[in-house]
């Protein structure tokens, strides 16, 4: 107990110089600590950001672009697929059900899906059901639903208007539908994917803005037959059995003069990650060399302030410390300051993880959930310890040389 009393004293002595050593250590295990959890946060949230679907079909082309533009709503998709490509689906034994999707059009920055409205009823995300925190899915080609962020950033609540703008373009470049005005009949729950950013309207809806406006809608029933057939983006594909996927997908595939591709959602994301491997070592790197980097620094800080501790040691030993005992005193303060930073690392990531959840979720449909650490994270912060503890051994050894040579009055004084 003696110890911890005298290694508490000492480091109060030097607060400052140790609050910031302690400050730095603490934003080195906050960052591998956090890494750790937001890598295994986009894992989940990307593998969960749709369900129930078996597969994804489109143009022939790269299926990670198609994947990342119908699920995550990143870039764009090469080329659309002819609505007889629906039909020619659906009529496949293996098929349950296959549903269309339009995108292209946008509302303040947010993407719009179009699709029927079975959609709502067949696809899960993050492995549940949809649900509607307020209000009812679209029944006509008047009406649109909105994703939780979308209501929340632009204020928008039910019986609002709203104008779809055509492509993604913003100021001058936007050619607002503004003759076309949607009614907000509902707004989904939050689910932590990319659907929290989108709005969705029917495909009569979205074939009926690109179209002549003179047109118009049917006044009693509000639905819209197309003046010519549409094309799709893509088709979120259901099976009847699951073993069945490899048949299905050669079969769409074969259909003849439609040039469609099939993907798995899971084997594709699965291989979208194995390409980012990469970046994902090059982003560990950097958080050790700055883990490297903070653990010099305490070693730094306990060097330069033994020169000035050179008297205590000499006194200590005079009252009869040995001097194993007082270099084990500087490995003491050092793990005692890594045990705070731990702490205050542990703070910082639950900290963080609140602010941002919000933000990631939305923007980057990453659901980000406090866990437990997992077994890396827990190697990871035991070698972040160690390499605090072997950043003492130096001061320590010399400490303990010094201790054995000097008197109560040492050399500079």
């Amino acid at each position: 107990m003696i110890w911890w009393r005298l290694a508490a004293a000492s480091a109060w002595s030097r607060r400052w110089p140790m609050a910031l050593v302690v400050a730095g250590l603490a934003l080195a295990c906050a960052l591998v600590w956090s890494m750790a959890q937001l890598r295994q946060d986009a894992r989940d949230s990307f593998s969960s950001a749709i369900s129930g679907v078996d597969l994804i079909v489109g143009a022939q082309g790269g299926e990670s672009d198609l994947l990342l533009y119908t699920v995550f709503h990143r870039g764009r998709a090469s080329k659309n697929i002819p609505t007889e490509s629906l039909a020619a689906v659906r009529a496949l034994p293996q098929v349950a059900w296959a549903l269309p999707i339009q995108m292209g059009d946008t509302y303040a920055g947010h993407p719009v899906v179009a699709t029927e409205r079975a959609w709502f009823e067949r696809v899960r995300l993050a492995g549940q059901p949809m649900r509607m925190a307020s209000g009812r899915a679209f029944e006509n080609d008047r009406e649109v639903v909105l994703g939780a962020w979308v209501a929340e950033q632009q204020g928008l609540r039910l019986g609002a208007r709203v104008a779809l703008t055509h492509g993604e373009h913003r100021g001058a470049l936007a050619q607002v539908h503004d003759d076309h005005l949607f009614e907000v009949v509902g707004v989904l729950a939050p689910t932590g994917t990319p659907v929290d950013n989108t709005l969705v309207v029917s495909t009569g809806a979205f074939q009926l803005l690109h179209e002549s406006p003179a047109l118009g809608l049917s006044a009693s029933s509000a639905l819209y037959v197309p003046k010519q057939a549409p094309s799709y983006t893509a088709l979120l594909v259901g099976l009847e059995r699951r073993s069945a996927v490899f048949s299905a997908r050669r079969d769409i595939e074969g259909l003849s003069g439609l040039n469609l591709m099939a993907l798995m959602p899971g084997v594709v994301l699965s291989e979208l990650w194995r390409s980012m491997a990469v970046v994902d070592g090059a982003l560990r790197a950097m958080a050790w060399l700055v883990v490297l980097a903070t653990a010099l620094s305490l070693s730094a800080t306990l060097m330069m302030s033994l020169e000035a501790r050179r008297r205590e040691m000499a006194v200590l030993r005079a009252v009869g410390a040995s001097p194993w005992g007082i270099a084990g005193l500087l490995v003491l303060e050092a793990m005692a300051v890594f045990a705070l930073a731990l702490l205050l690392g542990a703070l910082l990531t639950l900290l963080g993880s609140w602010a941002l959840a919000d933000v990631l979720r939305n923007l980057a449909g990453i659901q980000v959930q406090w866990r437990w650490p997992t077994t890396e994270t827990w190697l990871s912060l035991l070698a972040l310890g160690g390499m605090a503890l072997l950043s003492s051994g130096v001061p320590a050894w010399r400490a303990l040389r010094l201790s054995l040579s000097d008197g109560l009055n040492p050399p500079h004084a």
